[in-house]
C-alpha cells in the first residue's frame, strides 16, 4: 500500500468527518504523510468550500502542532481555476483542479450530473459536447500553468461527459491529449485520483489509462489519491493505484515525504494488464 495521501477533505470544508478524526484514520490505517486539502474559499459554492482561509490555515496547523501520533500532517488546499487560494506560501502544497466550466455570464458544474451538462452543453454551446469538452480543458491548462504542485483529477469531466461525447472516441481524446501535452511542459504532477470509485459513481480513476500511458511516455509524474470525504474510505485506492500504475508500465509514483516531494519505486509486483479498465 502507498503510505502518502495528501488529497482529502474533512468538515471545514465539504467533507462528512472532522479533521481529527481523518487524521486519526490515517494512521490507523497505516498511512505515514498525510494532508488535509479542503476546497479554497469559493463564494459562488460556499456549501463546497472553506469559509476562511485563515481560519482554516490556523486549524490545521493548530493540528499539526497538538497531535502526537506518527502520522505527519500537511496543510494543503484544493484550488479550483476560479477560486485560486489567496496565501499560497503558508501551505505545504496545493493541488490545482478544475470544478467549473464557464456558461455565458456565469459558471456551471462539471461534474455533479449529466443533466447540468448536457444543459450546459445546448444553452450555452449550441448543443456541442466538444466545444464544452475543449473549454473545459483549455481551463485545465490554464490551473496548470498557475504551477500548483499537483493536478487534481485531470479529466474530471469523464464523470458525466459520455452524455454529451463519446468518450472512447478520437475527436474527444485529442482534446484531452492535447491538454495534457501542455499540462505536462509545466513539470506538474498528475494526479491518480480514486474519488468517485467507492460509490460507483466512475468504474476506474483520473485519468483514464490512455491518459496515464501520455504522461509515462512524456516522463511526467504521477501521485496516488484517495480524494477521501470520510474515515471509512480514508485508504481507497492507495493498493489498487500502485497495481494500476504497475500496469501501466511505470516504475516510480510521487510521494511527501517529510514536506518534500520524492520519487519512490513502486513496490507492489506488476499486475496483470486486466486491473486497467479502458473506456
Amino acid at each position: 500500500m502507498i503510505t502518502c495521501s495528501l488529497h482529502n477533505h474533512c468538515t471545514l470544508c465539504d467533507g462528512r468527518d472532522t479533521p481529527e478524526s481523518m487524521l486519526a484514520a490515517a494512521e490507523a490505517a497505516g498511512i505515514t504523510d498525510f494532508g488535509m486539502s479542503c476546497h479554497s474559499f469559493c463564494d459562488f459554492d460556499p456549501e463546497m468550500s472553506i469559509k476562511s482561509e485563515r481560519e482554516y490555515i490556523d486549524k490545521i496547523n493548530a493540528l499539526k502542532a497538538a497531535y502526537s501520533g506518527k502520522t505527519r500532517l500537511y496543510l494543503g488546499a484544493e484550488e479550483d481555476y476560479f477560486a485560486p487560494v489567496g496565501m499560497r506560501a503558508e501551505y505545504d502544497y496545493i493541488i490545482g483542479s478544475v470544478h467549473f466550466v464557464t456558461a455565458g455570464d456565469g459558471l456551471a458544474a462539471a461534474d455533479v450530473s449529466a443533466d447540468i451538462l448536457r444543459e450546459t452543453a445546448d444553452k450555452f454551446y449550441g448543443g456541442d459536447g466538444y466545444a464544452l469538452a475543449e473549454e473545459y480543458y483549455r481551463l485545465v491548462t490554464l490551473e496548470a500553468k498557475r504551477k500548483p504542485d499537483i493536478l487534481g483529477h485531470f479529466d474530471l469531466i469523464k464523470r458525466y461527459g459520455g452524455g454529451i461525447v463519446d468518450l472512447g472516441g478520437k475527436r474527444y481524446r485529442d482534446i484531452a491529449l492535447a491538454a495534457l501535452d501542455e499540462c505536462a511542459k509545466t513539470g506538474i504532477i498528475f494526479e491518480l485520483n480514486y474519488g468517485g470509485t467507492e460509490s460507483g459513481a466512475i468504474s476506474s480513476p483520473y485519468p483514464d489509462a490512455f491518459l496515464l500511458e501520455r504522461i509515462r511516455e512524456k516522463g511526467g509524474r504521477v501521485i496516488v489519491s484517495t480524494d477521501c470525504h470520510d474515515v471509512k474510505n480514508i485508504a481507497n485506492g492507495l493498493t489498487d493505484g500502485e497495481k494500476y500504475l504497475a500496469a501501466l508500465g511505470y516504475k516510480s509514483v510521487a510521494a511527501m515525504r517529510n514536506g518534500k516531494f520524492a520519487n519512490e519505486r513502486l513496490r507492489g509486483k506488476r499486475a496483470a494488464a486486466s486491473i486497467v479498465k479502458k473506456i
